[in-house]
């Protein structure tokens, strides 16, 4: 999942307080999606991220968006849930779009929760920006 590659690539990072925002728009299958990852970092280790998955359906899909929309949420759920540190929620913006942010609270989570997530490591904040838009990311 796209998702899963995010968090896997953004570990921990800074060097005082700062924030990293990248933003990579996907279309396939009819659906556009924009995902925004946001990452705060406190010293040398990020404390918070999120990734809001923004996802616009066309006409021909709406039967199916209720469906779709549900599979991904308790895919996210089932992926990120192991964690009280993580929080999935989905917002209904109208028939055919949705958001999905997962949120992360990294400086409280588990080493065991970091390391079954795939989020165990150390990197440091241009690494964390490179790696993102080598996936095709733009950041800020």
């Amino acid at each position: 999942s796209l998702v899963a590659v995010v968090f896997c690539t953004v570990l921990l990072s800074g060097c005082g307080e700062k924030s990293l925002k990248c933003t990579k728009d996907i279309s396939t299958s009819g659906i556009t999606m924009q995902q925004a990852v946001d990452m705060n970092f406190n010293g040398n280790k990020i404390t918070t991220m999120s990734t809001t998955i923004s996802i616009e359906f066309n006409e021909s899909q709406k039967a199916y968006v209720e469906t779709m929309m549900s599979t991904l949420e308790s895919t996210y759920k089932k992926q990120y849930g192991i964690s009280k540190s993580v929080e999935v929620k989905t917002e209904k913006k109208s028939d055919l779009k949705y958001d999905i942010t997962i949120s992360i609270d990294y400086k409280n989570m588990s080493e065991a929760d970091k390391k079954t997530l795939g989020m165990a490591g150390s990197e440091n904040y241009d690494v964390n920006k490179k790696d993102l838009e080598n996936s095709g990311y733009t950041c800020k």
